[in-house]
């Protein structure tokens, strides 16, 4: 089991490295009618992200859409980690089983600072898978 785990951290670790922009999924909390998703955001950058907007969608365990938002995770300098939290209006943290990155935005949507191509997806909260 250790090998596999090994090899699984393996993989993760060389996307990173070939990937300038990690979001991790790193913890889920439930504030009576509000799931707060707290990402940690990596930019391996050697330059200061100006503004990085996402599209996020989170699905049920059926795979049905029960969540939209649009996270402004502000300025991400350059080569740091910074912690953003989410608000999702009318979502239980129980009833998400994956978050969709459906796409990178800018203010001008011509020229985003990253494409989806570019971003590793992470989870660290059980049960809850990102995707793009």
């Amino acid at each position: 089991m250790r090998n596999e785990t090994t090899s699984i951290e393996k993989n993760i670790v060389n996307e990173i490295d070939q990937k300038p922009l990690t979001l991790e999924l790193n913890k889920l909390e439930q504030r009576e009618e509000l799931a707060v998703c707290y990402f940690m955001i990596q930019n391996q950058l050697s330059i200061d992200l100006p503004q990085l907007k996402l599209e996020l969608f989170s699905f049920n365990q059926e795979r049905v859409i029960n969540g939209h938002f649009l996270a402004d995770f502000g300025a991400i300098p350059a080569n740091k980690k910074v912690v953003k939290l989410v608000p999702v209006q009318e979502v239980n943290i129980k009833q998400i089983s994956s978050i969709l990155l459906n796409r990178v935005m800018d203010e001008s949507d011509s020229d985003p600072c990253c494409s989806l191509e570019q971003v590793v997806l992470f989870s660290r909260v059980k049960g809850v898978s990102m995707e793009s």
